[in-house]
């Protein structure tokens, strides 16, 4: 049986996003961390284990720093599920990390509209951030290129 968290005692903590499930973190000393056991999202991860499984390939050829076979994996399972959220904000990852700015946007927004529509808004909320960072920096980037000489 499962508890529905559990306390870990740390020397010293440092400070971790309350969306890894920490219910609360105090800083310096000896202190309980109280964490807990969140469910797994309805369908930001796919019904279909063939979709899955072509994603956990995409996600390992990311981590060997081979993003565009990732690219190719992420589309494999788009194909499989269109309404995969998790396949295109990793297709967008990657995207991202050859300098393909407009390819990365387009499926930033696509993650963000699957993540309203399928009713997970504190996702959506943090996507927002996300393509509105990608957005300053890919103008910055043009006004410091039309700054060289």
């Amino acid at each position: 049986m499962k508890l529905p968290y559990m306390y870990t005692a740390f020397l010293r903590c440092l400070m971790v996003p309350y969306s890894m499930g920490l219910g609360y973190l105090f800083l310096g000393g000896f202190y309980l961390l109280k964490t807990y056991e969140f469910p797994k999202p309805k369908q930001i991860y796919t019904k279909s284990s063939q979709a899955q499984k072509i994603r956990e390939e995409c996600q390992e050829f990311m981590i060997k720093q081979k993003y565009s076979l990732a690219i190719d994996s992420c589309t494999r399972a788009i194909k499989i599920d269109p309404n995969f959220s998790e396949a295109y904000r990793l297709r967008g990852m990657s995207y991202k990390l050859t300098n393909k700015p407009a390819e990365t946007l387009k499926d930033y927004q696509k993650t963000l509209s699957l993540y309203q529509a399928q009713g997970y808004f504190e996702e959506a909320e943090k996507m927002e951030k996300v393509i509105h960072a990608h957005k300053y920096f890919a103008n910055l980037r043009k006004e410091n290129a039309q700054k060289k000489p």
